[in-house]
């Protein structure tokens, strides 16, 4: 595994690729350098193989670092596991629209959060309302009270 810092429009975060998730597990030194993404407020890029590798690390860590309060941005028709907030499904049912003014009233009325991880797949990243999402997080200045993890995919 390696680090580095990325940036991404005005998003300035670490970026850690992790070759092949499932099928090496994960050595003790690993997990000591992943906690760090976890535990640390602000955004940071987790590269995995696909999104089932990459919701069995979050899962994982969260379940064992005892984090509550989990959100995610996935447009993916896998569903996600009931302790986990689908913020995509809640913008659509709440009617929110694709503007920043809107996604920041969500997340300033709604995001009651600890953590967010947003499932970078092409399908979101093609999505304009993408960065706006982004965006939203640093003005409302959650990526200060939180850590944000961007899991994107080698698929």
């Amino acid at each position: 595994m390696k680090s580095e810092l990325w940036t991404q429009g005005n998003v300035l975060g670490t970026r850690i690729d992790i070759p092949l998730l499932v099928n090496n597990p994960l050595t003790e030194s690993d997990i000591l350098f992943l906690q760090d993404a976890f535990l640390t407020n602000g955004f940071h890029s987790i590269k995995v193989r696909d999104i089932a590798a990459g919701r069995c690390l979050m899962q994982t860590f969260l379940q064992s670092l005892r984090i509550t309060d989990v959100a995610c941005l996935t447009m993916a028709a896998m569903p996600l596991e009931d302790n986990v907030t689908d913020i995509y499904e809640q913008l659509l049912q709440e009617g929110h629209s694709d503007k920043k003014n809107s996604i920041e009233e969500f997340l300033l009325n709604d995001g009651y959060f600890n953590f967010i991880w947003i499932e970078a797949t092409q399908e979101l990243e093609n999505k304009n309302w993408h960065m706006l999402f982004q965006e939203s997080i640093i003005a409302c200045n959650l990526d200060r009270h939180m850590p944000i993890i961007e899991l994107s995919y080698d698929e």
